[in-house]
């Protein structure tokens, strides 16, 4: 019965974690700051919310599982058992916050630290287990229920010990770096200083249709001009936003309420970044062109290839229900 409840937890928290990466990873990729940390505090909060009420239902009535297992409620096993389960039900928060913080890192590129993580919750897992049964091995006439008892409480201390490990292991990083963060959210995020795009730098709309399209492409264009990009790239960058939205509407849209492409364009240091995020079917540029371009026809999908000659990246994700494209052109010099 242990084994079946840690297993759909588990999976409960590992599906909320790989949510958070997958998001995580297209907002980090364009630097929007304000978009990753509406993420993490919703992943975090929901996470929180899960396991608090899951946790409350095991403590509190343990027994609503245990008599699809049990005949009878005088037997050692259904007592160890009750103990099992009110015990799991403390340690979930610990667990799912691991297992959300380990992913975030994967996400932002800090593979080492997650792993970190991971060792640090398998230390504390045998600290606490091993130390408990030694504590009770020392009193004489123990039975097996105290025992079971000792070892369940420090599986859920060490679960739990992960909600002070965390923030510790994320100060001592940032200080052993002499990180100084833009701000608090900075700091635990671990974002590194500068990341993001002032307001200036960036440029959104949202899309439904080849006209509006057609519009934003102008207004790209203009952007560009006035953040000092030659007249040529800030018409290829023209031409890369009327492609790759147009795209979109042509092959994404459907007959569907409620469709919509989101459009950012951001001025970087170095590059130029184009990120759509539209909840229509999905549509994937590269894998189009692969399967519609004719070699021997000069003039097919003319623009796209233009688009995809400019770009050093071209990434395409399409998670809950969300499709996401980042396309990166470097900056030219003027």
């Amino acid at each position: 019965m242990q084994v079946q409840l840690n297993c759909v937890t588990n999976a409960l928290f590992l599906g909320i974690a790989q949510a958070l990466a997958l998001l995580t990873c297209v907002c980090y990729a364009d630097e929007n700051r304000k978009e990753l940390r509406r993420i993490v505090m919703v992943g975090l909060l929901f996470e929180i919310a899960v396991s608090l009420t899951i946790g409350v239902l095991l403590w509190f009535a343990p027994h609503i599982l245990l008599e699809r297992f049990f005949l009878g409620n005088n037997t050692d096993a259904y007592i160890i058992s009750g103990i099992a389960i009110s015990y799991f039900g403390i340690g979930l928060m610990g667990n799912g916050l691991a297992l959300l913080f380990a992913n975030y890192l994967q996400a932002i590129g800090r593979s080492i630290m997650s792993e970190v993580v991971y060792v640090l919750a398998d230390v504390a897992l045998i600290w606490f287990v091993v130390s408990h049964r030694l504590e009770n091995l020392t009193y004489s006439g123990m039975s097996d229920i105290i025992m079971m008892g000792a070892t369940f409480s420090g599986v859920a201390k060490a679960q739990l010990s992960m909600i002070l490990v965390i923030p510790l292991l994320i100060i001592l990083v940032n200080l052993f770096s002499k990180r100084r963060p833009d701000s608090g959210w900075d700091f635990f995020m671990m974002l590194p200083k500068g990341f993001g795009v002032s307001q200036d730098r960036e440029l959104t709309a949202s899309l439904s249709s080849m006209e509006e399209v057609v519009a934003f492409s102008q207004q790209v264009h203009d952007f560009c001009m006035r953040h000092g990009i030659p007249a040529r790239q800030a018409f290829h960058m023209s031409l890369t936003v009327e492609e790759m939205a147009g795209n979109v509407i042509e092959h994404g849209f459907t007959e569907r309420k409620n469709e919509r492409l989101e459009a950012r364009l951001v001025v970087g240091e170095s590059d130029l970044i184009l990120r759509m995020r539209d909840n229509c079917k999905a549509f994937d540029p590269k894998k189009y062109y692969e399967s519609a371009h004719d070699s021997n026809d000069p003039t097919s999908n003319v623009g796209l290839k233009i688009v995809l000659k400019l770009a050093t990246e071209v990434s395409y994700t399409s998670t809950l229900k969300l499709n996401n494209l980042i396309v990166r052109i470097p900056r030219e010099a003027n």
